[in-house]
């Protein structure tokens, strides 16, 4: 049954970039590149569990030997996020007895999917995307380097929370671009996020309706009002948050004591850092930008050393690039993919002491990173001037103005 179902999905998967009419032959390219390389980390994925398991063993062959009127009572009684992966995992697992191979080939071709949104996305805001690879450092195009960090590619790759995660993040991003016709793509993952990661369902939209709400031109108590009916229709979540959380109440010595326990667990791992040691600012900086090159223990710190030290170049030059201006007359989006972004780092800084688990919470935020850290690279003078120049290009050679001077 596995050698059907692996090359069904890698067809599918390979397919996919051809369902959206807006890619170029350039983007069919960058798309190919993207997949095949995406699809190795799956495999890479699939040997790294065989040689040191973890939890996506469980997720996968927890179901195999499961009678489902059983695993459906207990998913009932306790909808916790691995009883709501058993129950996603059961038909490929149990039912089509499908190996963890397959398994990791499937979740990894969601991952993929995920990225394809992104550039879905950035291509709706910067339709000069593919001549961001003009703006270099160290003689590196930025662009479309940032799309192949390898752990940016790793928990994405293979089964798990993180994967599908990830996957309903890109793909909620993408469909709130234009929610009336994309409805469907939203409810449906959204209760998947609700079950798996609510927090992260939290801060996504926690950051997105922020973003709206401060650049909207609702005047104040039209503000306050919709900010009141958010905070009734979020209650249900935060208490599934809190519940998730194993948090008994929502007051600051219950998140202190949260955070201090956490932090204890996970300084016992071997790549620790004693964040409660630090303040909490660097407790912010640790989570958005560690490990680095001092925290290199084996290549792959290392390789996560320089995946961090790209995050911090594209964040020096957003910051350096007019960052105010660049939110003040961009799209709600581009501020909604910052506010989450920092919203998840001020939330899981105190709680996280192990670069590992850093590094893999940090990837379900990297969507709303690269939204604007792209817009940075937008923005930058250098390629403003190409900009102006290729809008003279085209309005010499037509007669007519270009329209590559849009808003972002």
């Amino acid at each position: 049954m596995d050698y059907i179902f692996v090359p069904i999905i890698l067809i599918f998967g390979f397919g996919l970039k051809s369902r959206y009419k807006i890619f170029t032959a350039k983007d069919h390219i960058l798309l190919d590149q993207l997949f095949f390389y995406h699809m190795i980390m799956s495999f890479i994925f699939y040997i790294y569990l065989r040689l040191n398991g973890g939890d996506s063993f469980l997720y996968w062959n927890g179901v195999k030997n499961v009678d489902f009127s059983f695993f459906a009572n207990s998913y009932i009684n306790n909808p916790r996020p691995t009883s709501t992966m058993w129950l996603i995992n059961y038909i490929p697992s149990n039912l089509l007895n499908l190996d963890f191979f397959t398994g990791c080939i499937l979740y990894g071709v969601f991952g993929y999917w995920g990225m394809l949104y992104i550039l879905l996305t950035l291509k709706k805001f910067f339709p000069l995307l593919h001549d961001l690879k003009k703006i270099k450092i160290l003689n590196f195009s930025i662009f479309p380097t940032l799309f192949f960090m390898p752990n940016f590619h790793f928990w994405s790759a293979g089964v798990g929370k993180d994967t599908l995660s990830f996957f309903v993040i890109c793909l909620c991003i993408y469909a709130l671009l234009d929610i009336k016709k994309k409805i469907y793509y939203v409810v449906i993952p959204v209760l998947l996020l609700y079950f798996i990661r609510p927090h992260i369902l939290l801060f996504l939209f926690s950051g997105l309706a922020g973003a709206y709400l401060l650049k909207s031109k609702l005047l104040l108590f039209q503000k306050v009002f919709i900010v009141a009916i958010g905070f009734v229709l979020f209650l249900p979540l935060l208490n599934s948050v809190l519940e998730f959380a194993n948090i008994d109440a929502a007051n600051v010595e219950a998140f202190d004591e949260f955070s201090s326990s956490k932090a204890r667990a996970l300084s016992k791992a071997g790549s620790g850092v004693d964040l409660g040691a630090l303040p909490y600012p660097l407790q912010v900086l640790t989570f958005l930008y560690r490990p680095l090159f001092f925290d290199a223990h084996n290549v792959l710190a290392l390789l996560a050393s320089v995946e961090s030290l790209i995050w911090i170049i594209l964040s020096v030059n957003f910051f350096r690039n007019q960052p105010i201006k660049v939110f003040k007359h961009s799209n709600y989006f581009i501020l909604g993919g910052f506010l989450f972004w920092i919203i998840g780092a001020l939330a899981f800084a105190p709680s996280m002491s192990n670069l590992g688990i850093i590094i893999r919470e940090r990837n379900m935020f990297l969507p709303g990173f690269i939204i604007f850290a792209v817009a940075g690279l937008y923005n930058t003078p250098k390629f403003r001037k190409y900009e102006w120049w290729l809008k003279s290009q085209v309005t010499n050679s037509t007669g007519f103005k270009s329209s590559v001077n849009k808003k972002l």
